[in-house]
């Protein structure tokens, strides 16, 4: 599964039981920093967002090194204020996408770090493509994908079943056209 989501979902101290409960039920795959202007050709938008990959995985008994650190906050202070970023994010400043990175403030005026991609955005394909690729290959499960299609095989083989429409009926009732007009149903 693949979410761009605001970067609050990690970077929010608030949002670790949402965290907790995603990668306890799921396996972590990659992550990426988007730049803040991932979105302002195509929907006006300038939001700071992250691109997080992650494997369901419904018999999972721990986290990895990784995973906890997804689940953690650290402090961090820039010019404008302070605020929080997420630890794995810090222990590995090459997910971040952009060729500009600097204190900035987010979309409601908080202090943040600015991620900014100047000039083509398409220029950040070929970094994405690097974390997403290894990310894939250091950690996705080729058992778990098998066990969740079988899963699915299963549920696609439970099918609808449909009966035949009723017949239509002619129907002889009187129905009111105006104030003071009536006539046959029929005639509508």
């Amino acid at each position: 599964m693949a979410y761009i989501t605001t970067d609050a979902f990690l970077n929010s101290p608030s949002n670790q039981v949402a965290r907790e409960y995603l990668f306890n039920n799921a396996d972590f795959i990659s992550l990426n920093v988007m730049p803040d202007n991932l979105m302002k050709e195509t929907g006006n938008t300038e939001a700071p967002s992250h691109l997080l990959i992650v494997q369901k995985h419904q018999t999972k008994q721990s986290l990895s090194a990784e995973e906890k650190q997804l689940l953690n906050t650290v402090e961090q202070q820039n010019e404008f204020g302070n605020y929080s970023l997420n630890q794995y994010i810090v222990l590995h400043p090459e997910i971040i996408l952009g060729n500009q990175i600097k204190p900035g403030q987010d979309q409601y005026g908080k202090a943040h770090q600015t991620v900014w991609q100047t000039g083509d955005i398409n220029l950040i394909a070929p970094a994405l493509n690097k974390t997403i690729s290894e990310g894939f290959d250091k950690r996705f499960n080729a058992e778990n994908f098998k066990q969740v299609n079988k899963q699915i095989e299963k549920a696609k083989s439970k099918q609808l079943t449909y009966t035949d429409m009723p017949e239509n009926k002619p129907d002889n009732s009187s129905v009111q056209l105006g104030l003071f007009d009536t006539g046959s149903s029929n005639a509508i």
